[in-house]
């Protein structure tokens, strides 16, 4: 809340104006876009019951999405994306399966998506200013490579590591760190399946931003478009609550940076992020109180 507090008073928002531009929204649009965003829930599922199958578990695909759903809710709510830890702690509880191993599978999960976010926002940056770079996102362009070099170099000495290297560890340790590795990249096999089914999703998640930005009038192109939402989910790393805060700044900070007029950049982060972040709480909360087997 701070954040956000901190971006009203730092771009001066307008808070009339605001209104005003949400009060313009197609509503059938805004409709579509929820319906649109919640159908990302069943690539989702379908990639982590693939990943879990290879790590000699068949799980139902109706359990593996009503848990992926609860994990939104948990990290909407806890910082520090406490919900990729709930995944693994309700499988283990519920069908004894062993929690490095499902956090394993969960972190492979984080790592293609944050590669795939980092792969579509480079592209579209260079794409939509044609060549040349804007002296804005340079610094956006440069972290991101040097992100990218940092996930594969951690990936590969992960992968270096093997029994011999992890014999001076206590063996009920080195057991759990060798599940936890398996995790990571047994899972991901084949790995074109899951790059695809990666992208259903994201394509999911990036539709319901393009129906916002139609519902709200948006004068962007669709690579600039792609842009901000690719900015926007990288954010979501951020160890607020969902994001909270960072995201949104994200978001406005980019479209300004895009000649969005300011009233209307803040318009649409709040309409997006009614969507993605408090639309989720709700039903969220519901599911989780009266659904006693999902619950730790």
């Amino acid at each position: 809340m701070a954040l956000l507090v901190a971006l009203w008073r730092l771009v001066g928002l307008d808070w009339r104006g605001i209104w005003t531009e949400i009060r313009q929204i197609n509503l059938s649009l805004f409709l579509l876009a929820l319906l649109v965003y919640y159908t990302t829930l069943l690539p989702r599922a379908v990639r982590w019951r693939r990943m879990l199958r290879n790590l000699g578990h068949a799980l139902p695909l109706r359990l593996l999405g009503e848990v992926i759903f609860l994990s939104w809710f948990v990290n909407h709510l806890i910082p520090a994306k406490m919900g990729d830890l709930y995944r693994g702690l309700i499988l283990r509880r519920r069908e004894q399966i062993s929690f490095s191993m499902t956090t394993g599978s969960v972190l492979a999960e984080r790592v293609i998506d944050m590669c795939a976010l980092l792969i579509v926002a480079v592209a579209a940056a260079f794409f939509f200013v044609r060549g040349e770079l804007l002296t804005e996102m340079r610094g956006v362009l440069l972290s991101a490579g040097i992100l990218v070099v940092l996930i594969a170099g951690g990936l590969f000495l992960f992968w270096r590591l093997d029994s011999s290297l992890l014999s001076w560890l206590p063996h009920r340790l080195g057991e759990r760190f060798e599940r936890f590795q398996r995790g990571i990249f047994t899972s991901v096999q084949p790995l074109w399946l899951i790059i695809i089914l990666t992208a259903l999703a994201w394509a999911a998640e990036a539709g319901r931003f393009f129906l916002v930005a139609n519902a709200m009038g948006v004068p962007l192109t669709m690579p600039q478009l792609l842009f901000v939402f690719a900015a926007g989910a990288l954010l979501l790393a951020a160890p607020t609550p969902g994001g909270l805060g960072a995201v949104e700044g994200g978001m406005v900070g980019v479209m300004l940076l895009l000649d969005v007029p300011v009233d209307m950049a803040a318009a649409v982060a709040i309409v997006d992020r009614l969507i993605s972040y408090w639309l989720v709480l709700i039903p969220g909360a519901g599911y989780y109180f009266t659904h006693a087997r999902l619950r730790l």
